[in-house]
């Protein structure tokens, strides 16, 4: 980018706030998108350049040099695509889209303007995260034989002081749920160890939460060469949990966000345990620092074609769901 980065920000709740934060402590200009006016003053956020109602009216306005879409999924796709038709480069919080078809919808526009897209997958960029994939890329834990990812947590917890009711994630129409929202973990599956052959899913409401969004997701992977893994996600556990365990035929590497360490043992029971003592934002300043560094020769961390294997995985599950659970192929 220039070297003096304007950034739209569209969609001002609280991760585009965080979003502007690291953006303008990196020296980038910012603007913002939001269709309430009363954010724009938002003490947690940056002093802004400019404040404007849509996409469409910061365009005409403007020219940036890129833009954080942070808005309900259910307007991720006609936002970020009337950006890239503008030439402007996009920072795309997860999930791309509410669905498979709208998700391929935008890869053909991405593919026609040739403009970049760096999709917010932001636990690529969490340290402990990073360590654990080198280790088992690796071999340290021989050959992968079972995995269990799992995130679990209460989603009053989330926006203290905000009604459940104004919150993006109670609305199914908006994307919200955890089979979407939570898709980091399906992320997680998809970076560690690649693509599996079928999917296995339940996808429900069982909590007495004053929402109309799925707040259960178990997901089943099966993988060609006899891996099995097990994908947990829930939106009414306290306390939270945020883990990842892998057992290979020569040990194990477990994670576990709530201690910050990495676990690894080996089948002679040796134990190295590896300490993190990581800001949860620094996750995404990284993401921040990458993307203001796009158009150089630096490879996008996180791209449209990783979210749209999200995607399958989500349309597998829904798809399972509907089958009672049965096996899906995810091709």
């Amino acid at each position: 980018m220039t070297e003096l980065a304007h950034i739209l920000i569209v969609g001002y709740g609280s991760v585009g706030q965080r979003h502007a934060r690291n953006l303008a402590k990196r020296g980038a200009l910012v603007s913002v998108v939001d269709n309430d006016p009363k954010r724009f003053h938002a003490e947690a956020g940056p002093k802004l350049h400019g404040g404007y109602s849509s996409v469409e009216q910061a365009l005409e306005a403007e020219a940036f040099t890129g833009a954080v879409v942070a808005t309900p999924t259910a307007f991720h796709v006609d936002q970020t695509v009337a950006l890239l038709r503008a030439g402007c480069p996009v920072m795309l919080e997860k999930p791309i889209a509410p669905d498979l078809r709208s998700a391929q919808f935008l890869a053909s526009v991405q593919r026609e303007t040739q403009v970049p897209i760096l999709l917010g997958y932001t636990w690529r960029w969490w340290p402990a995260l990073l360590e654990l994939r080198a280790k088992l890329q690796s071999g340290r834990i021989g050959r992968p034989l079972r995995a269990e990812l799992i995130m679990a947590s209460h989603l009053e917890d989330w926006h203290p002081g905000e009604p459940l009711s104004d919150f993006f994630m109670s609305k199914a129409a908006l994307g919200g749920g955890a089979l979407l929202d939570e898709s980091h973990w399906f992320d997680q599956m998809l970076w560690l160890f690649g693509e599996p052959a079928e999917i296995a899913a339940d996808v429900e409401r069982v909590s007495t939460l004053p929402i109309d969004s799925d707040d259960h997701v178990e997901l089943r992977a099966f993988y060609k060469d006899g891996l099995r893994v097990r994908v947990h996600l829930d939106l009414y556990t306290r306390p939270t949990e945020r883990s990842i365990a892998i057992y290979g035929d020569a040990g194990m590497l477990s994670w576990r966000f709530e201690t910050g360490s990495l676990t690894l043992i080996s089948t002679t029971g040796k134990r190295e345990e590896i300490p993190f003592t990581n800001d949860r934002n620094d996750m995404f300043d990284a993401l921040a620092a990458e993307f203001l560094a796009m158009g150089t020769d630096v490879r996008a961390s996180c791209t449209l074609e990783d979210g749209l294997s999200v995607l399958q995985v989500v349309e597998a599950a829904r798809i399972s769901q509907r089958k009672n659970g049965a096996r899906v192929q995810l091709r």
